[in-house]
């Protein structure tokens, strides 16, 4: 597991680059398919995680979007993005819909993607 400041040999750190870059470039691919397939989408700007920010995802989510890229969730002190939240027709609190989240850039660490899912799960709730 990497940590966060830490020096990291630079063979090793292109290659995380490399592939954060593709893995951004996997994500785009996957949202652009989504749109060409006529789903109508709402990307949450910026990376931070705000009472702005998760109002808005929010907000989409009770509109019933059908996509929501880049969503913000937060409960508390958790919070966290996911890449993309689908609408799935299985009743919430929502309504007749909920959302699955799906991380379209893995980042080399699939030990994290897991937490991740699981936080953010709990976290749209």
């Amino acid at each position: 597991m990497l940590l966060r400041g830490a020096h990291l040999p630079s063979p090793l750190l292109s290659f995380l680059e490399i592939f954060g870059e593709r893995g951004a470039i996997h994500e785009q691919a996957y949202v652009d398919n989504l749109k060409a397939c006529g789903l109508d989408t709402v990307c949450i700007e910026g990376v931070d995680i705000t009472a702005s920010t998760a109002e808005q995802t929010l907000n989409a989510m009770r509109a019933g979007v059908p996509i929501v890229v880049q969503d913000a969730l937060k409960n508390g002190r958790w919070s966290g993005r996911a890449d993309i939240l689908r609408r799935v027709e299985i009743p919430s609190g929502l309504g007749s819909w909920s959302y699955e989240m799906s991380i379209r850039n893995l980042l080399a660490k699939p030990e994290g993607t897991v937490l991740q899912l699981c936080l953010y799960s709990d976290l749209h709730c």
